[in-house]
């Protein structure tokens, strides 16, 4: 293999330092709200606390037999709330069970609450309001110094699901940090849990009829109990083995002002149109598995990565397959193991650049470059280096003219340099520059500007790496992507006047036109009903994370789409902007959830965009083509933008995309995980 370095006598390389830009692009910006209800999706959002505020003043109940645990109710500046006290005399033994390592005293507040439906819902979330403060003993301790850091660890404020049969399902159980006032006071704040799966059937299974109309529970009722618990610390500290409950003297105080169970149900029948894969290449079942890349050349045929998952190193391959999905040739890349490859289409060529681990004996990293034909031959085959300096791969892009651009990261130590490096087809480079901050990613127009995609910032260099201009994003920016005529596209988190809207729920896209300028920047947002969804469905947000890539395809004028891949598959969609940025469709892809294996949260998507308009996208173990209307992709002067997205948290509330997994019944009457009942425990769910 050739090696590149900064000098040589064979070619010449231009050094450009790109530092900060002076010229930072602002100005009015027309804003496109989008307020999706998700009520017209099919998505309906059920309170299932009647009295989430606390307001009527709810039973309590005390599990114990020490007369140290009480509840009050009150009110504070108009709102409603109930605090859950143990007062604790030190030498007071309570009933702590040693084999389990749980304490069987609590004080709670329960609500009883009903599920009429027949289904499961498809997402459960719930929100607790509470603050929790000490006293006395429980802050100063006694003479031994390891209780100031574990005292805050000592109680927990848990929360049960009780059905009909008395099986006490865990929802939540809190953890520090607390905080309270100077006068001692709770300081109350917002703790949020989505149900996992298996909480779901535990907590709703019992109440939904089988196909015969028989069911577990004996009537469609459960119990939310929330609870002030002692925990194993109290008993016994890690170290040491001395015994708190010997020693300590003081209370502690839960303040608990709401208590929000949410449930969300989907009609699938109020979906909107999906769309089917036109085509489905799996990968071979000797345990190989695709890079999250894959390009596509001007005959319709189509490239991936694979590499081994049973061997190593891992020898990733080059494949093409025609145009209706037969594998066509193989070839080796290397013989060692990529962490990341970029596979591009280049004019009549085919090139793979990504990052390797050299296991030598210096474990550098390198930058490996392969140019192709399109019958499989290899025309270079070049490792990029910078005066024996290791690099590390983090992007490529390639313009019309058959230049790469690669963004890497010179190792020195424990020094990290962000760079860009232009590089010809024949692995030289020939243009050099130092970054003053890493990006988030990089994309190249047609008439050569590189965009690049900053943390807090868009900036634009010509090919010469000579700055155009710069666009502030105010950090919201997950990826980008350049038209034909040089128009950008940047879809991340939703802010509006300048200013996050937080949490996040929803997404904008922002458009830039010519120097960057701000054109419009739409943003769109959750409710249901008059709720928006920062408060209404935190546990179907779109929360938009760092996208894998972005690509433009050119046919109708003016239009965006944005393909957005949410945690769960299920919950995948296209949604389609016009040339204002108001939203005016979106197609389920949740569907192709059934098709794929091997997805978990964070899993990195390739996206292209073929001549004749059909998008590839590659998945571990698939590589799918979908046909969403376009033509004429690449070319012209207008057109359409797709970008993936890969979402932190579902999005099924946002593009009404989901379908409804069938879920499992509970097959067995789950073990008791709350407090078992003792005699003489008060009121409510025993």
């Amino acid at each position: 293999m050739d090696t590149i370095r900064r000098v040589t006598a064979l070619f010449t390389v231009c050094i450009f330092v790109v530092s900060a830009c002076p010229l930072v692009v602002t100005g009015a910006v027309t804003v496109v709200r989008n307020d999706m209800d998700l009520e017209d999706t099919g998505i309906s959002l059920v309170e299932l606390v009647p009295d989430a505020n606390l307001t009527l003043e709810q039973g309590t109940a005390v599990r114990s037999g020490s007369g140290e645990f009480s509840a009050v109710w009150g009110t504070a500046d108009g709102d409603h709330y109930v605090d859950l006290t143990f007062t604790h005399e030190a030498g007071t033994e309570l009933d702590f069970n040693e084999s389990t390592g749980t304490y069987q005293d609590m004080v709670y507040v329960y609500e009883q609450c009903e599920w009429t439906r027949e289904e499961l819902p498809d997402r459960v979330k719930l929100e607790l309001d509470f603050g929790v403060a000490f006293s006395d003993d429980f802050v100063t301790g006694w003479d031994n110094p390891g209780w100031s850091s574990v005292y805050p660890l000592s109680v927990s404020v848990s929360a049960w699901c009780v059905d009909a049969s008395g099986n006490w399902n865990e929802l939540f159980h809190s953890g520090p940090p607390y905080y309270q006032s100077d006068s001692g006071e709770p300081i109350v704040t917002t703790r949020k849990t989505g149900l996992t799966y298996s909480q779901v059937v535990d907590c709703f299974g019992g109440m939904v009829e089988d196909d015969a109309g028989h069911q577990e529970d004996a009537n469609d009722t459960f119990t939310v109990v929330v609870g002030l618990t002692l925990t194993h610390y109290f008993y016994r500290l890690p170290v040491g083995g001395d015994e708190p409950w010997r020693h300590v003297n003081g209370s502690v105080t839960v303040r608990l002002s709401r208590v929000s169970f949410e449930a969300f149900t989907i009609d699938p029948d109020a979906a909107p149109a999906r769309l089917d894969p036109t085509l489905v290449v799996t990968a071979p079942s000797d345990g190989s598995r695709f890079y999250p890349s894959i390009a596509v050349d001007s005959g319709h045929s189509f490239y991936a990565a694979s590499y081994s998952t049973s061997t190593d190193p891992a020898s990733p391959r080059l494949v093409k397959w025609s145009a209706n999905g037969d594998v066509e040739w193989q070839r080796p890349i290397c013989q060692q193991s990529y962490d990341f490859v970029r596979v591009l289409s280049v004019g009549n060529r085919i090139c793979t650049v990504g990052g390797i681990r050299h296991h030598g004996e210096d474990n550098a990293h390198i930058v490996l470059l392969t140019v192709w034909d399109t019958e499989g031959t290899m025309t270079a085959n070049t490792t990029v280096e910078l005066e024996g300096s290791p690099l590390a791969f983090l992007d490529a892009a390639a313009d019309a003219a058959g230049h790469l651009w690669v963004l890497a990261a010179e190792t020195s130590g424990q020094t990290l340099t962000p760079l860009i490096l232009g590089v010809d087809m024949s692995g030289q480079v020939v243009h050099t520059g130092q970054l003053d901050d890493f990006p988030v990613q990089l994309a190249v127009s047609a008439d050569g500007t590189l965009v690049l995609l900053m943390p807090d910032r868009v900036d634009a260099y010509n090919s010469e790496l000579q700055h155009l201009w710069s666009a502030d994003t105010h950090g919201m920016v997950a990826s980008a992507s350049v038209d034909p005529s040089g128009n950008v596209y940047a879809i991340g988190r939703p802010y509006e006047d300048d200013v996050p809207l937080l949490p996040d729920r929803g997404f904008s896209l922002l458009r830039l036109v010519s120097e960057g300028q701000a054109d419009w920047l739409s943003v769109t947002r959750q409710t249901i009903g008059d709720r928006h969804g920062d408060t209404a469905t935190s546990d179907l947000s779109w929360a938009v994370g760092r996208p894998v890539h972005a690509a433009f395809a050119a046919p109708a004028v003016g239009t965006c789409m944005a393909l957005v891949i949410g945690e769960y598959l299920e919950y995948s969609a296209l949604v389609k902007f016009n040339a204002s940025g108001r939203l005016v469709q979106s197609y389920s892809l949740g569907h192709i959830s059934d098709m794929l294996s091997e997805y978990s949260p964070g899993t990195p998507v390739g996206l292209a965009v073929a001549p004749d308009g059909l998008v590839y996208l590659a998945w571990p173990t698939q590589v799918i083509a979908l046909d969403i209307g376009l033509t004429g992709g690449g070319t012209g002067t207008t057109g359409t933008l797709l970008v993936v997205a890969v979402s932190a948290v579902g999005v099924a509330a946002v593009a009404g995309a989901a379908v409804l997994y069938v879920r499992r019944k509970r097959s067995t009457v789950p073990a008791i995980h709350g407090p078992a009942a003792t005699p003489g425990a008060g009121a409510g769910p025993q």
